[in-house]
């Protein structure tokens, strides 16, 4: 490669690094531009939403003293709804204690007028308590704006950072200007090989036109044409400086384009950057007022609890003076008497009493069944007519219900002694008694209160004691048999006693002295004899059964010697 290609190459070849440069710096700076340019627009945005932060603040601080205002009012009518609640209910108490038809209506006239200004206190704290939901509606939505526009500055600061400075490019562009400044040299020194070769070119056609044909010129002349040959590929060579130094121009003058361009998107990114710095520190003067606002429109939202529970008390308030004041109506409103027919007499004198009347009784019929007895029989004046001045009502009373004689039950199973009963029309109830005295009193009605024969009421109780089991042990206790060896106390059934018995099957033997087993002994004497055998079980059974167990256990003693019963 000659001098002249290798100068052109490395001409070329600067040019090229440097237009590469170049384009990227223009990229970049159309980049920076844009950003610039979508920056200054979002701030224009931004600067409308600031400009109504301040006032979006004040705001939130007026809804918040709206919503205080409000609870407040709730406050102030649900106390005052308690106030008048309580002078309504301490109407009716003044109205008991007195018997004066008339004050009684003025106390409830009263009572009316009082549950008046109520409603206008319901309805007060009602309006109070949708106004402190508003206004803490209203207190939220303008902090929730106040949040947004700082928030976005924020966004907006976070993507401005993000980007390139400038800085780079702008080395770019110097390289590429380095590069460009190597190029004049070389673009001189390639024309100085085209000079020669053109030197050359003028001096070999001075030559040529000396010479004379021959064989010797011909022979010079063909080392002319070589030599002209190669001095036109110099100047073919040299030919190049031209283009070269349109490439290093064009590549300069891109260069001062570029840096132009560059220059204006550093300038407007600058501006840009300056508006943020602007919206951020206006944004960081609302920080603390921000803070302020969020305590405010939490406040207010507090609030709405604060302003339910003073409404819950005041619809409390509310409800107590309608029930009072309905039962104030009820009882002391009535114009006309009252209807007590059919009334227990102290329930008939209530009534009258509570509507500011006096009753005075009269004898009447007897009653018609036993639930009427001294209940009213009627009344003067009769229900639904106006009051009489003197304010008295005559009640006539029954009398009691007509009288029906106890039959007579002792002696009876429980279920004849209620059969007797009921169907006199009486009541039967029973209660136990003590033990019977004998086996075929047990279960029997011992004692009746009232006694037979006695006058009672219909439907009176008749109270009949049931005797219980009859108590062989407690019948034969105490019974000293010691005089007759080996006997001991059973219940006769025959003579309805106790008596001292030879335990059956054993005998009495007069002979002996004592119970003997075998047939009955000749000179014998009493006890009275029966069937030993019998007799020893008998007692046996009814000694277990008593739970004399240390005694059955010498009667079973004397059934072995009797050789009767196994051990």
């Amino acid at each position: 490669m000659t001098r002249a290609e290798e100068l052109a190459q490395q001409i070329n070849e600067a040019c090229n690094l440097a237009e590469t440069e170049i384009n990227a710096v223009r990229t970049g700076a159309e980049t920076l531009s844009a950003h610039a340019e979508d920056l200054v627009k979002s701030l224009a945005a931004v600067d409308e939403r600031l400009d109504r932060v301040a006032a979006l603040l004040d705001a939130v601080s007026r809804h918040h003293a709206d919503a205080e205002t409000a609870a407040t009012a709730v406050a102030e009518a649900a106390a005052e709804a308690e106030r008048l609640s309580l002078e309504i209910c301490n109407r009716v108490k003044q109205a008991k204690r007195t018997s004066s038809p008339e004050i009684r209506r003025q106390i409830v006239a009263e009572m009316e007028a009082f549950h008046e200004q109520l409603a206008v206190e319901v309805e007060t704290g009602d309006d109070g308590f949708a106004a402190v939901e508003e206004s803490a509606r209203n207190a939220r939505t303008a902090f929730n704006d106040v949040e947004s526009a700082l928030e976005e500055i924020r966004l907006i600061q976070e993507a401005a950072e993000s980007v390139n400075d400038g800085s780079a490019f702008r080395d770019r562009l110097d390289a590429a200007s380095v590069g460009l400044s190597e190029v004049p040299p070389l673009i001189d020194e390639l024309g100085g090989v085209r000079d020669e070769a053109v030197e050359i070119l003028g001096a070999v056609t001075g030559a040529l036109e000396r010479f004379t044909q021959s064989e010797d010129t011909i022979a010079i002349g063909l080392r002319v044409e070589n030599a002209v040959i190669r001095v036109v590929d110099l100047a073919k060579q040299a030919g190049a400086t031209d283009e070269t130094e349109e490439c290093w121009e064009t590549a300069s003058d891109l260069v001062e384009e570029v840096t132009a361009l560059l220059d204006a998107a550093l300038a407007d990114l600058g501006e840009a950057n300056g508006q943020l710095a602007t919206a951020v520190s206006a944004r960081d003067a609302f920080v603390d007022r921000a803070d302020l606002a969020r305590r405010d429109t939490e406040g207010a939202e507090y609030l709405i609890e604060l302003a339910g529970s003073y409404g819950e008390r005041l619809q409390t308030a509310a409800d107590g003076a309608r029930l009072c004041l309905d039962l104030a109506q009820d009882l002391f409103s009535q114009e006309t008497v009252p209807d007590v027919v059919g009334r227990a007499l102290d329930e008939a004198r209530g009534i009258l009493s509570s509507s500011g009347l006096q009753a005075t009784m009269q004898g009447g019929d007897p009653a018609p069944s036993v639930e009427l007895a001294y209940a009213v029989e009627s009344q003067t004046p009769s229900a639904g007519e106006p009051i009489p001045e003197n304010g008295v009502v005559v009640l006539r009373v029954y009398g009691p219900a007509g009288t029906l004689t106890v039959p007579a039950v002792t002696g009876l199973a429980a279920g004849g002694a209620r059969s007797a009963i009921e169907g006199a029309g009486l009541v039967a109830a029973f209660v136990a008694g003590s033990a019977a005295a004998s086996p075929e009193e047990a279960f029997l009605v011992e004692a009746q209160q009232p006694s037979a024969g006695t006058q009672i009421e219909r439907g009176d109780t008749v109270t009949v004691t049931i005797s219980g089991a009859f108590d062989v042990a407690a019948a034969t206790q105490g019974i000293d048999c010691s005089a007759w060896a080996g006997t001991v106390a059973m219940w006769d059934q025959a003579s309805g006693s106790a008596k001292c018995e030879c335990p059956p099957p054993s005998t009495w033997s007069g002979t002996d002295g004592r119970c003997v087993a075998g047939a009955v002994m000749a000179n014998t004497a009493p006890p009275p004899q029966m069937d030993r055998c019998a007799e020893l079980d008998s007692a046996f059974w009814q000694l277990l059964m008593a739970n004399r167990l240390e005694e059955a256990r010498n009667v079973l003693l004397q059934a072995q010697d009797l050789g009767s019963h196994e051990a």
